[in-house]
């Protein structure tokens, strides 16, 4: 059969025709849409930062118009994408066309990025997806307190007849000269103006007994605590609270079984010392000069 051109060039129209009307219904088909509301991280719908072991709740919103198929959320790390648990999802919804829903995720990761991907899938087999990104940071253990700490512990100089000389950093107690004796076996730090200039002076309970004090009746097992000075600033000191935190480590790590018994010392200086095979800290917070003169101490020491 032979097919003029005037018929050809109807049918080729047609064609057209029936081409763009399909083209156009496809195009007409609304695409899911997937909405992330909130989340547990802050105001950024996008991501957010959080330490190991942290749940994290996204709350989303999934449309589709065409009937929603599936749900689902995988997590990416280094690469590597896996599904969550709980996905995919594909009953269950709100309704045929929506559905609204927390998604949880807690961090296992100790560091890097974590990137969940959440998709909706409709029931002609379009897609649509949004992703949240949570920065993994180190989580912060307090360290454990192991220090007893005493304040404001007022020792006079070796001719003040009206202030303690002796401490028991153990205890925080002071003593004067006799009650001292009766209880060597925890006094470790006391304080003179040593020397012709009245050096401010820590020193150990044994020390005093040679010059330039030369102090009669010092027990023969009177303490002979180590001293040194140290970087140790008064802010850091203040914050302490465990010998295992930078700080206490770097001061106390000056002092050894081979240190002097005494120290020449400043105010707004900290100190480290070595007592009973316990490490401590002694910040100077304040010295009225003299033999008659006095210092105020704030001490922390390992218990």
């Amino acid at each position: 059969m032979k097919i003029n051109a005037k018929s050809y060039l109807w049918l080729l129209f047609a064609g057209l025709i029936g081409f763009s009307s399909c083209s156009s219904s496809e195009e007409e088909t609304p695409v899911p849409t997937l909405t992330i509301n909130t989340n547990s991280l802050g105001s950024d719908q996008t991501g957010g930062t959080d330490t190991t072991g942290a749940t994290v709740t996204i709350n989303l919103t999934a449309k589709a118009d065409e009937n929603i198929a599936k749900l689902n959320a995988t997590k990416t790390v280094s690469g590597t994408e896996t599904t969550l648990s709980g996905y995919p999802k594909t009953s269950d919804f709100n309704s045929s066309t929506e559905h609204t829903w927390n998604a949880t995720y807690k961090i296992v990761e100790t560091s890097g990025t974590v990137t969940l991907k959440f998709s909706v899938e409709d029931k002609k087999g379009k897609i649509t997806s949004k992703t949240f990104t949570i920065t993994v940071k180190q989580k912060v253990v307090p360290p454990t307190p192991d220090l007893n700490s005493w304040s404001a512990v007022l020792l006079g100089g070796q001719d003040n007849a009206t202030v303690n000389s002796y401490f028991a950093s153990s205890t925080g107690q002071t003593f004067n000269f006799s009650a001292a004796v009766t209880n060597v076996g925890i006094v470790d730090i006391t304080y003179a103006a040593m020397g012709t200039s009245s050096t401010p002076t820590l020193l150990s309970y044994a020390e005093r007994k040679l010059a330039p004090l030369s102090q009669p009746n010092v027990p023969s097992n009177a303490l002979e605590t180590k001293f040194a000075a140290t970087s140790v600033t008064a802010s850091e000191f203040t914050s302490l609270v465990a010998s295992t935190e930078q700080a206490f480590v770097s001061g106390a790590g000056n002092v050894s079984s081979s240190s002097s018994q005494s120290v020449g010392i400043e105010a707004g200086k900290v100190y480290s010392f070595l007592s009973n095979g316990k490490k401590g800290l002694v910040h100077i917070q304040s010295i009225s000069p003299g033999k008659t003169g006095s210092v105020t101490i704030n001490v922390k020491v390992q218990q």
